[in-house]
């Protein structure tokens, strides 16, 4: 067994009574012993707080800020801030580290002494019955997107320590920014083995589709690409949108999907497993 490397986990949340205890359980069912877990809480006005410090009393792991912020990134940056592992992992408030996902980090850690470890992700996706395996896609795809999702993706510290911490101007697409950088400042990339978390489809960016594609571009943009090449692969992306809208709307898009990638085992969006979720 691997020497266990001190991995830090934030979670930031506001207002998340209804989902916060599903995430500190999936972090805390790890049985990772090198672990710090941060969460910041935005002062939130329901029982949010009340649940974290039923699992904050007399446990180690768990360090508690409540405080009014200036959003998502400036949350991050104040775990990143007291964070003292090696590595550092973001969790939002409603979503979930799937078993063993700590493990397969540190292991993935140990042989490749990464600045970047990510992994695949599972899309839990309520509204519409589905249940997807969304694959890692090739890092050189940072170029147009973020190739995974950073709920599966850790950070080592002194990375964040040389290169800043995330941009509190972007209010939705701070991790594209953040990775997008890292890549291009020739940090080390590696691509853990299996589900590292579960991904709750319907937070905050899958309510501002146009202003995420906006922030997309400005990034795209940002970090070299050129404009007609970014406005070419986002009126692709955002006409993809639509017609999901459209289909969701009509009640229809698991049906749509499961015709578009049921039978697919190894494409790009993932795979479509049981719709009793």
């Amino acid at each position: 067994m691997n020497e266990q490397t001190k991995i830090t986990i934030i979670t930031a949340c506001y207002n998340s009574e209804l989902t916060i205890e599903n995430t500190i359980k999936s972090v805390l069912a790890q049985e990772y012993k090198a672990l710090e877990y941060i969460i910041v809480d935005g002062d939130s006005k329901d029982n949010t707080v009340a649940i974290v410090n039923k699992y904050a009393v007399d446990n180690l792991y768990i360090k508690v800020i409540s405080e009014p912020d200036e959003g998502i990134s400036d949350a991050f940056n104040k775990g990143i801030r007291l964070a003292s592992g090696t590595l550092i992992g973001l969790i939002n408030s409603d979503d979930e580290l799937a078993a063993g996902a700590l493990e397969s980090v540190n292991n993935c850690y140990i042989n490749t002494n990464a600045d970047v470890i990510y992994g695949d992700t599972i899309v839990m996706d309520k509204e519409n019955g589905l249940k997807i395996l969304k694959k890692a896609g090739e890092i050189e795809k940072i170029k147009y997107e973020m190739p995974f999702i950073h709920q599966s993706c850790f950070v080592k510290r002194t990375a964040y320590e040389e290169v800043g911490v995330y941009n509190k101007e972007y209010k939705l697409c701070m991790d594209y920014d953040m990775m997008a950088r890292l890549y291009h400042s020739k940090y080390y990339f590696a691509k853990a083995e299996g589900v590292i978390s579960i991904f709750h489809y319907g937070g905050t960016f899958c309510e501002h589709p146009i202003r995420t594609i906006n922030e997309d571009m400005k990034i795209a943009e940002k970090y070299g690409l050129g404009k007609s090449e970014v406005i070419k692969y986002k009126l692709k992306l955002f006409s993809k949108n639509i017609c999901k809208r459209i289909f969701v709307r009509l009640g229809i898009w698991r049906i749509v999907y499961k015709l578009l990638k049921g039978g697919a085992l190894n494409n790009e969006e993932g795979i479509c497993f049981d719709d009793h979720i």
